[in-house]
């Protein structure tokens, strides 16, 4: 017997006894789908939004994702712009998506990513999204934002695109300290010292806008994100230093307990001393393990400086 006679006889035997013992061969999946699962589940294509997100507006306003999947596509807001590669049911309203993922702005090349869904329910399901190829192993909640009838017309409006999330966050960070009971003077601040004149001379160490504040003579950059105030003081929910591309959540400790946020995630206190002099005191992942900073108000030239710099970007 040759070999091929051979392998077909293997075969044909295996097949035998499993007839004979009441099972059938197993069917082998193609293009990722397990026929035991049944009838797949796929999320609308559209734009979703976490939830516990405050809404100020329509829900399409506040999406953080945009999926189409029938056009394999995946975007979050300006964290990542992705490609599924493949789709994979993973369990009855369970999905893998492969991804490849837009590198960012500093050259990084395209990252290859995981995605997994798991249904709730027509509208809503939780994800969870790797970090250059490492799964994270928390999950969250998005929900689908329908869209809005034309209240002259009766047919829905055309889907947006996906909002500019960093323009947002701006915005709310903006609207928040202008509630503020009260809020730093904006302008450039150096370390109170011998040296405050030569800091002033040289950009200053610290400078404070509405949306933004920039640390280390602008060597950190924090984005304001909310702001919570008193007569005296003002605390601060910042994004710092968050590059293009950055994406998911991230874990931290925080006096025992664990807790996620965006990536960069810190706070920031500011207090009033004096009529030309403020405390600040920044967060180290999440907490404030150092002491504040004792600034002043840096003079007239040093704020115009500042001004002409700006307006040379």
């Amino acid at each position: 017997m040759n070999r091929n006679s051979w392998r077909r006889s293997i075969v044909a035997l295996w097949v035998m006894t499993l007839c004979l013992s009441g099972a059938a061969p197993p069917t082998l999946a193609q293009d990722g789908t397990n026929p035991a699962i049944g009838k797949k589940w796929r999320p609308k294509d559209g734009l979703y939004v976490m939830a516990n997100t405050t809404l100020t507006g329509p829900c399409e306003n506040s999406a953080q994702y945009l999926f189409e999947l029938g056009k394999k596509s995946v975007i979050g807001n300006e964290s990542f712009r992705c490609d599924v590669k493949r789709l994979v049911d993973t369990a009855p309203g369970a999905l893998r998506l492969d991804l490849i993922c837009d590198g960012d702005e500093d050259g990084e090349r395209p990252t290859k990513e995981v995605m997994a869904f798991r249904r709730i329910d027509d509208k809503s399901f939780f994800m969870r999204m790797s970090t250059k190829g490492k799964l994270s192993t928390r999950e969250w909640r998005v929900n689908f934002c329908p869209r809005l009838p034309n209240p002259t017309s009766g047919q829905t409006t055309p889907r947006p695109q996906l909002p500019d999330m960093a323009e947002e966050m701006r915005k709310a960070g903006e609207n928040s300290v202008r509630r503020a009971a009260w809020q730093p003077r904006a302008g450039v601040y150096a370390i109170t010292g011998n040296d405050f004149e030569d800091h002033c001379k040289i950009a200053g160490d610290v400078a404070i806008e509405p949306v933004e504040i920039l640390m280390s003579s602008g060597a950190s950059r924090c984005v304001i994100s909310s702001a919570e105030g008193s007569k005296d003081s003002i605390r601060l929910d910042v994004v710092c230093d968050q590059k293009p591309g950055t994406s998911g959540l991230v874990a931290r400790s925080i006096r025992g307990e664990v807790v996620f946020v965006p990536p960069g995630a810190e706070k920031i206190i500011i207090s009033r001393t004096g009529d030309q002099t403020i405390a600040l005191q920044k967060s180290r992942d999440g907490e404030f393990s150092e002491p504040a900073q004792e600034l002043a108000y840096c003079p007239e030239p040093a704020q115009r400086a500042y001004a002409d710099s700006k307006k040379a970007k």
